[in-house]
């Protein structure tokens, strides 16, 4: 397809008419079509799901493909007896034999002595509510919140199939679901499973060395996904808290976190001996799990036999074949086991796991025990565990151990797991005496081994930090960019992967640790040399700092991110957690805190070496009858904070409810660390310039490029010699011998002067006695309408790109003519508007063509129809509105109240304090509920154009931390009422929106206004109305809401602009009132009360019908004339 469009591109340069044009555009769009289909295969092929779309990086993705067949092949391996087979038959029979031994029951246990300690936990109510019948949406949340993207199954079909085909296939695939809840069995085709086998270390000998993953059909995905959804939400009050795998609110980090505070107390002399810290190893946990012991467990919890058996239905159920080099073979059936990649195994192991724990905890109430050696205030702790990884904490006593070993064998007889007591070790302090190593590997059975612990990815010492703790992350980072094969990788490709891969790398450590220094500058060295060399330890220069390629793009960076930042941010969440979310970890450190910096250092500034924090008193202590305490403020608060809540913040109206901390840098009040890493990083002043290079949907690459050419860092011959390198110049693109430079290259050359003459005659640029960067300059902030906007900002980037492949190609013996670079900067435009116009059907080549149709192009409307109902018989229609001009600045807040027949029965406005636009939005909705519930009006329905409160009364959002307090008033108002919500646009809220509007025009009053004629014929304009008749004689509104571009929006305002003028002029209005004109232009209404009552009605009257009638559409910036239905009607 290359070669054909480059015989396309000869003959259209040889002959450039129309038809050779045509054929070369036809050509070029079905190679990128193809090379788009070519690049998603391999992308997919290889397994790439951090990619973006950028440069084309198909050779990249062959190499991945290649990679990972050969990480995935298995071609010898030992069998059972140790004999090396490499024929791929031998291979299946022996993997066949292998996973049909390790998934068959071995023998059923007798002693379920470890059940004693587990709790009945489940009531009927939790019962009920687990056992009825799933919903349809409840399966298509279920479906929608799987991979699509991941490994089929045995039919082959992935989730992408079910997502994309829901409405043809939910009915059967639902019928499914209920029936499987209805305790019917499922056929062998559903539940039938590949186990793809992937290794576990680079070197494989045995099975052992390979861990089965199980590629269920999505279909059976989907029932497991319902069962987990709803046995999740029972888990935090059925686990312990020492287990913070897969239970919602509880974080592994936090027990990284506690195993480190708990290791620092591993001390060398107590009463008892020394402390001792337990890892272990659990043999193929998942797969040696019995079912009979997982089904007493549920059964010990209180869980119904109903439920048991949906559970048992689930994971009993299962036919393997194995996959050998991507053919499977066998079918056979489990007797023991969940799957690995099932979306409810994890849910089922904790459960049975929980056994285990609770007969942990139960050694605390034995005398004969004795705990870790921690702080008397501690809470009792032996053991933390995250899933199958656990790890316990005792003492070196003989007692203890074996009380300990009692327990896990306990465990072990019931469920089938079996501790690897190769892979298990125990760690004790470095001057411990041998005689208790030796009697502690002697009751335990396992060997000894040295700190650092790696538990949970992370190094877990006592000692003082060290490089080789965190080597293994660094040789982690070196691994992976060395499988990259960065050569096949463009620029672009190469800041993908840092973005989405690497920088990705060292957050869980940096999440739970603290780094040295020189650990993140070892890391950031390895990405620079990463991306300005394409290998590890490459040699190439670096043309910026890796602090500046941190920065984001508007400050000079190309939008990196430094770890000692990120660091600085997730440090902030640990400390925000610790003080705000009770866990066992907070509760710990908490009655530990001498390991910590104290309170009062962690509350100064951060640049005075703290975080920021200050201490915190309850909002109730200071208020004394609903009002604020004003001695009780002065007495914990500095004066002028004192003076400016008394001032500015109303005390809040109940008190009862509990203070809850805010993250102030973000609307809802929820901590986030891209906010706190916003407010703690390293910053410098941004530049529109860099901003401006940057343009949306241009290829990387040329961005980059021209980030390069404006700070200058490029190796050309001036360059060179100002670094030192002596040397003749020669610029390469000229004929006529000259020096090499930027400005000569881009600017002054003969072709760098026919190539923008030639892109900026037809705009009226001059650019003759500019330099570079005020020519560029000049082309980001030309006089052009907004559609050209993105193309004059990106077409500098693109000559100075071609420009330079010119010269690349002069330089090494390739001709490239002039009328080529014209050419190809063209074809990057044309693919800059065919990328972000994806509407327009055909994107002329030629600059001056491109031009013509993008000044006339007008976007495709989207039109919805949006009319004000009645309300059912016997309920009250309740619209509200509030609004605030400047957003915050004077606000006003009303509702509308009418009746079955549309009748008013109520309507109210009133000016409020200044606020934003969310504030007056709930306070409207609070003033309607108010009265409402004083009139006891039995059926309300309540309509909003704010769609955030009618998300958050729908409980799908959290409310701003801003409207908290209004948001629980609405809820309690809502209690004990037939109260319904709905959201409806803002031109179907007029009703509501006029007796806001009212009150930002100096109490101007009106109760009712309705639409009179059709305008769709004497006004264009992005909203249209009609009038409808109903049968009981009131007007009533109809209205279309469109949204389309701004322009087309500006446009619609001018021509509205110029018939108000003219409705004026036909009135005679401007010469007996001179002023009037002016009043209008300036937006002051308050001059229509100076007319007399005749006037005044026809004004309004014709004012309305031809322009005050209509809303703006739906852009938060575009709020010019929304006002002007407050005209008062005499």
């Amino acid at each position: 397809m290359e070669e054909v469009v480059m015989v396309h591109e000869v003959e259209f340069e040889t002959n450039p008419t129309g038809m050779n044009r045509e054929r070369l555009q036809k050509v070029q769009a079905e190679l990128i079509k193809s090379l788009a289909l070519e690049e998603k295969y391999w992308q997919q092929k290889a397994g790439m799901t951090w990619f973006k779309e950028g440069d084309r990086n198909t050779k990249f993705f062959h190499a991945q493909v290649r990679g990972r067949r050969k990480r995935l092949q298995l071609n010898r391996i030992q069998n059972s007896g140790g004999t090396w087979i490499e024929e791929e038959q031998q291979i299946a029979e022996e993997a066949i034999k292998f996973y049909e031994e390790q998934f068959t029951e071995e023998a059923t246990s007798s002693s379920f002595d470890i059940l004693e300690h587990v709790p009945n936990l489940i009531n009927t109510k939790r019962n009920a509510e687990f056992i009825k019948q799933p919903t349809k949406e409840e399966v298509k949340v279920a479906v929608l919140g799987l991979n699509g993207d991941s490994a089929g199954g045995p039919d082959g079909m992935s989730g992408k199939f079910y997502h994309s085909c829901w409405d043809l296939i939910g009915d059967d695939l639902y019928d499914m679901v209920r029936a499987f809840f209805n305790v019917h069995e499922l056929p062998k085709c559903v539940t039938h499973t590949n186990l793809v086998l992937l290794p576990k270390k680079k070197e494989v000998t045995t099975f052992s060395d390979l861990r089965p993953i199980s590629l269920s059909n999505f279909s059976n995905k989907v029932i497991s996904r319902v069962v987990h959804e709803r046995l999740v939400k029972f888990l935090p009050s059925l686990i312990s808290e020492e287990q913070a795998g897969f239970v919602k609110g509880r974080n592994i980090v936090e027990n990284i976190l506690l195993t480190q505070e708990i290791v620092t107390d591993t001390r060398l002399r107590t009463k008892a001996g020394p402390n001792v810290i337990l890892k272990l190893d659990m043999t193929k946990a998942y797969d040696r799990l019995s079912w009979l012991f997982l089904t007493k467990v549920l059964r010990k919890m209180g869980f119904t036999e109903r439920l048991i058996g949906i559970v048992f239905g689930l994971v009993s159920n299962n036919w393997y074949s194995i996959l050998i080099n991507g053919q499977a073979h066998g079918f056979f059936k489990s007797s023991r086991g969940i799957k690995q990649g099932g979306p409810v195994s994890p849910t089922l192991f904790i459960l049975a796991a929980e056994a285990l724990s609770r007969g942990l905890n139960a050694l605390h109430t034995n005398l004969y025990f004795c705990g870790f050696g921690m702080p008397k205030w501690s809470p009792n702790i032996n053991h933390l565990a995250y899933a199958d990884d656990m790890i316990i904490f005792l003492y070196s006593d003989e007692t203890s151990l074996m009380l300990i070993m009692q327990v896990l064998k306990e465990y072990e007889n019931a469920s089938g797991q079996l501790v690897n007591k190769t892979k298990s070790a125990v760690y004790l302090h470095h001057l411990t005496d041998m005689e208790v190593v030796s009697k502690v590997e002697r009751i335990t059975g396992i060997y000894r081994n040295y700190f650092p612990i790696i538990y949970l990815g992370c190094p877990i010492f006592y000692a003082r930090r060290k490089l080789e703790f965190y080597q293994p992350l660094i040789t982690k980072v070196m691994d992976k960019m060395q499988s990259w094969q960065g050569k096949l990788l463009s620029v672009g490709g190469r800041a993908v992967l840092i973005y989405h891969v690497l920088q990705s790398m060292p957050i869980h450590l940096l999440s739970a640790v603290n780094p040295p220094k020189y650990v993140i500058n070892r890391l950031h060295k390895l990405f620079a040399q990463f991306f300005w060399s394409s290998t590890v330890g490459g040699t190439s220069r670096h043309w910026a700092s890796w602090n500046t390629l941190c920065m984001p793009i508007e400050e000079g960076g190309i939008g990196f991110r430094s770890l000692h930042d990120v660091a600085n941010a997730l440090f902030s969440k640990l400390w925000w957690n610790f003080r705000t979310k009770p866990s066992l970890w907070s509760s710990t450190v908490g009655g530990t805190s001498r390991h910590w910096a104290s309170w009062n250092t962690l509350c100064m500034p951060i640049e005075e070496g703290g975080i920021g924090f200050r201490s915190l008193h309850d909002v109730a202590n200071a208020l004394f009858n609903s009002k604020w305490d004003v001695a009780r403020l002065y007495e914990i608060l500095p004066e002028e904070l004192a003076v400016h809540i008394m001032e500015k913040i109303k005390p809040p109206s109940q008190i009862q409810v509990l203070d809850r901390p805010c993250w102030m840098l973000e609307t809802r009040g929820y901590f986030s660390v891209k906010s706190a890493w916003e407010y703690t990083r390293r910053r410098d002043e941004p530049r529109t310039a860099y901003r401006m290079i940057w343009v949306n949907g241009l290829p990387f690459k040329i961005s980059f490029f021209m980030w390069k050419v404006w700070k200058a860092n490029l190796p050309l011959d001036d360059f060179l010699k100002r670094i030192g390198y002596c040397m003749p110049s020669k610029c390469w693109s000229c004929i006529q011998p000259d020096e090499e430079s930027l400005k000569h290259l881009f600017f002054r050359s003969e072709t760098a002067k026919i190539t923008w003459r030639y892109f900026l005659s037809g705009e009226g640029i001059d650019v003759e006695g500019l330099t570079l960067h005020q020519a560029i300059t000049k082309c980001w902030t030309a006089n052009v309408c907004l559609r050209l906007k993105p193309i004059m900002q990106a077409l500098p980037s693109c000559i100075v790109w071609e420009l330079w492949k010119r010269r690349n190609s002069m330089k090494y013996g390739d001709g490239v003519r002039t009328s080529r670079v014209i050419y190809q900067v063209s074809s990057n435009l044309q693919a800059l508007v065919k990328l972000r116009k994806p509407g327009m059907i055909m994107v002329p080549h030629k600059w001056q063509d491109l031009l013509v149709v993008m000044e006339n192009f007008t976007p495709k409307l989207k039109v919805t129809k949006v009319m004000w109902e009645l309300p059912n018989t016997g309920w009250l229609k309740v619209n509200t509105d509030g609004a605030s001009r400047g957003n915050p600045g004077r606000s006003s807040i009303g509702f509308c109240i009418r009746n079955e027949n549309g009748d008013i029965v109520k309507s109210v406005g009133r000016e409020i304090e200044e606020t934003t636009n969310t504030v007056a939005e709930a306070k409207a909705m609070v003033e309607a509920l108010r009265f409402c519930r004083f009139q006891q009006y039995p059926h309300v329905w309540l309509q909003t154009d704010s769609m955030l409160l009618k998300k958050i009364m729908d409980g799908i959002w959290k409310p701003p931390w801003i409207i908290s307090e209004q948001v629980e008033e609405i809820m309690q108002l809502m209690t004990g009422g037939n109260y319904t919500v709905t959201h409806i646009h803002r031109e179907g809220n007029k009703y509501g929106s006029q007796e806001t509007y009212i009150f930002q025009e100096k109490g101007l009053y009106q109760s009712s206004i309705t639409t009179s004629q059709n305008q769709e014929e004497t006004l264009p304009s992005v909203n249209l109305q009609a009038k409808i008749r109903r049968k009981r004689g009131d007007d009533f509104q109809l209205r279309f809401r469109v949204e389309g571009s701004r322009d087309l929006y500006r446009e619609a305002l001018t021509k509205r602009k110029i018939l108000y003028e003219k409705q004026l002029s036909l009135n005679g209005l401007h010469e007996q009132y001179p002023h009037i004109l002016e009043n209008i232009k300036a937006r002051n209404w308050e001059c229509f009360t100076e007319l007399p009552d005749d006037y005044n009605e026809t004004l309004v009257r014709e004012f309305y019908a031809s322009y005050g009638a209509s809303s703006t559409p739906h852009h938060k910036r575009n709020k010019v004339f929304r006002d002007t239905v407050l005209v008062q009607g005499k």
